[in-house]
């Protein structure tokens, strides 16, 4: 008895087997059919069985037997290609998915829900799951996997095109095709570890002009900040009507002197670093890399004197500040050589404000073809009048060749000021001072102009209004050269 059970199965299938391989035989060879499926313009029709159709899709059972006195012998379908409509009618009679193209799978599967083909739309979603993921597919996989909602397809294609080169991903074809939202998810979910966004912006660029637009809501998702003006001309010279002559200059501005000039709409208010959260310098008292007597000893210190009164000036927030300043610095013949700046002396010491709200940032820019800006790594001599800001590395200064710095500061949690003045010992009020007010600051050594130090931005000056004393944020500078131990006052 089990056996014949067995082979009562056996039957069963091979009966079915059978039966599909006859109904698709039927399509194939085109027996009896009753019904033209056409594209929307009836250049391709494909025939096929009323009987077939319903069985499979509720939407076709709705033409075909409800009481309706118009029996549709031709149906046309919107929005599909001929391989699309063929992909369609073939799963319908066979059961079988004849594509690995994540397109097609997307596409086949809005047809499969518009004619309710339940069991087509889970098979499209199965087959873009089991997709090998490369540069040649990664974006239409993209696209497929925000259709079908499958995050874990969404969160493999983020961690390739991290892994890939930008350069070869954003120049193929397919990156062209790829829906605005697509894209926006991409710059979204993409590695910010990169340390520029030339590449990205590059492929966006393109992007934006391959579908005729001019929108600059997508670049806010890069930092433009992160390139140097090579990278930024490269841009310019590629797409010439692309940015204005106005995004030009600000752009071109706020890369060699950061915070000096407004920034394009478009721009992120963090694009040129501001965010002292990432990128603030350990300010650790207990560990120096350099001595602070020894330097103090050996130096050279040219310090700056502020005694102008000032026409226009406003006053930062009562509870702290924050800014930057940019200086040039220029060496002249009859300076000795080498010459190195080693450290900087602040306005202000933990007496006004304490270590622990106190945030700093040095750049310099170095000169070549451009300024090209880079980090300086410091570290930090804590006193009750002032803060040194000592380099962790020779920063040599060539004769005749201005050298740019920049220096970025926050301070907060100080006192309240009252009516009067301060409610307690924090003894200075800061006031931003414009640029246009300083003149260049010069040395003379042995009648000679030796150094010439020129804002190159809005300073900030620290005034006690007990006595009206004014000071710049920068009070000393220490050189390493001949002079040793020799003092200069600006």
């Amino acid at each position: 008895m089990e056996f014949q059970g067995n082979d009562a199965e056996e039957k069963d299938k091979r009966r079915g087997s059978n039966i599909q391989n006859a109904v698709l035989r039927m399509y194939e060879q085109k027996v009896n059919t009753d019904v033209k499926i056409c594209t929307e313009n009836s250049s391709v029709c494909f025939s096929a069985h009323k009987l077939i159709l319903a069985a499979r899709s509720s939407v076709f059972a709705d033409m075909f037997w409800n009481d309706r006195e118009d029996k549709p012998e031709t149906i046309k379908i919107e929005g599909v290609s001929k391989q699309l409509l063929a992909l369609f009618l073939w799963y319908i009679y066979s059961d079988e998915l004849k594509t690995n193209s994540p397109d097609e799978l997307t596409e086949l599967a809005k047809l499969a829900q518009r004619y309710e083909v339940g069991g087509l739309v889970r098979a499209c979603k199965h087959h873009l799951t089991q997709h090998l993921i490369d540069k040649n597919n990664v974006f239409s996989v993209i696209e497929a996997a925000k259709y079908f909602k499958l995050e874990h397809i969404l969160s493999k294609c983020s961690q390739f095109i991290h892994s890939e080169c930008p350069i070869g991903l954003f120049e193929k074809n397919e990156f062209l095709k790829i829906s605005h939202d697509t894209l926006l998810y991409i710059l979204k979910h993409r590695s910010t570890s990169n340390k520029s966004d030339a590449y990205v912006m590059e492929g966006v660029i393109c992007w934006l002009q391959h579908h005729n637009k001019r929108d600059r809501s997508l670049l806010s998702e890069l930092n433009i900040f992160s390139l140097n003006c090579d990278e930024f001309l490269d841009l310019v010279e590629k797409f010439p009507t692309f940015f204005t002559s106005r995004e030009i200059s600000w752009i071109l501005s706020n890369i060699i002197r950061p915070g000096l000039m407004n920034l394009p709409p478009w721009c992120k208010n963090n694009s040129f670093s501001c965010d002292f959260s990432t990128e603030q310098s350990i300010l650790d008292k207990n560990s120096f890399s350099v001595d602070y007597r020894s330097m103090v000893s050996t130096s050279l210190e040219i310090k700056t004197y502020c005694h102008r009164a000032f026409l226009s000036y406003c006053f930062y927030e009562e509870d702290g500040f924050d800014g930057i300043v940019v200086f040039e610095i220029k060496i002249s013949n009859s300076f000795p050589l080498p010459t190195y700046l080693v450290m900087l002396e602040l306005a202000f010491g933990s007496s006004y404000a304490p270590t622990e709200n106190l945030e700093l940032e040095l750049f310099c820019y170095e000169q070549s073809a451009v300024l090209k800006k880079k980090k300086i790594s410091f570290s930090l001599h804590v006193d009750r009048d002032h803060y040194y800001v000592m380099v962790n590395r020779q920063m040599q200064l060539q004769k005749n060749h201005p050298f740019v710095f920049s220096l970025k500061l926050r301070v907060s949690g100080l006192t309240k000021w009252g009516k009067n003045g301060p409610v307690s010992n924090r003894q200075f009020r800061v006031a931003k001072i414009p640029q246009d007010i300083f003149y260049n600051i010069q040395l003379d050594t042995s009648g000679h102009k030796s150094v010439c130090l020129t804002p190159l931005s809005d300073w900030m000056v620290f005034i006690d209004p007990t006595c009206g004393d004014k000071r710049p944020i920068i009070t000393s500078m220490f050189f390493n050269s001949c002079f040793k131990s020799k003092k200069n006052n600006i």
